[in-house]
């Protein structure tokens, strides 16, 4: 038996239809604010500010360890967790740890996935990001 032409047209717009879809969402998804940005770059020098080791490193375990997949520092990043940028402003050093360790609402814990020093080295860097100058000199000297 032959199919009729009407039924080979409904199925070629029904999968036409389908892979349209499927791409828009895709799109989106990629686009979305709730998706992770896993093509995130390093963050350039001039976003870091300073040539302190453990600024630096600190800065470099950012993206390293992912960080920079969620969060945003000066517009870098991803926006699927709070922004960074001023993140000195809002919490100290000792409430950085607590949640860089434990986690918290949608954020993973990394207790477990970071040595003390690289944590060190993480809060070193978040420390000075800071809307006040005098925050982050203050920060950079307590290191």
């Amino acid at each position: 038996m032959k199919a009729s032409v009407p039924s080979n047209c409904a199925c070629i717009a029904i999968v036409v239809a389908t892979v349209v879809m499927i791409g828009s969402l895709w799109v989106l998804g990629k686009r979305s604010p709730w998706s992770p940005n896993f093509d995130a770059p390093p963050l350039t020098a001039a976003v870091v500010g300073t040539d302190d080791g453990s600024v630096v490193e600190g800065a470099r375990l950012f993206h390293d360890k992912g960080c920079l997949n969620c969060h945003l520092i000066s517009d870098q990043g991803g926006r699927r967790g709070p922004d960074l940028s001023k993140v000195a402003d809002r919490i100290t050093r000792a409430e950085m740890i607590i949640r860089i360790s434990n986690g918290g609402h949608n954020m993973p814990a990394f207790a477990g996935s970071l040595r003390p020093s690289e944590l060190a080295e993480l809060v070193s860097f978040l420390s000075t990001r800071s809307g006040n100058p005098e925050h982050a000199a203050t920060e950079g000297a307590a290191r």
